[in-house]
């Protein structure tokens, strides 16, 4: 490659930052879309019903007492704002 062929390829680095900043942009964007589209989906909440009104199908025991607890805990914090949400709240 010669110096010729890197001129032309070059890119100054205001343009590729701003290029950068766009692109995290975008994808940004896309992903609070993507998790909006989650939020609103009616099989998401079917599912989200199914493991409040079933907890036994939601434990189990893995044999590390650190995962069980973080593992209560999160089940915990799920029951706990799907009632919330149920009630009108906004967990």
């Amino acid at each position: 490659m010669t110096a010729a062929d890197l001129s032309r390829v070059d890119v100054p680095a205001a343009q590729v930052a701003a290029e950068f900043a766009a692109l995290k942009a975008k994808r940004t964007t896309d992903a609070l879309l993507a998790e909006q589209r989650h939020l609103v989906d009616p099989v998401d909440t079917v599912f989200a019903a199914t493991a409040a009104a079933h907890p036994e199908a939601c434990s189990s025991s893995s044999g590390d007492p650190q995962w069980d607890a973080w593992l209560a805990t999160r089940i915990t914090e799920t029951r706990a704002a799907w009632a919330a949400h149920h009630a009108g709240g906004t967990a």
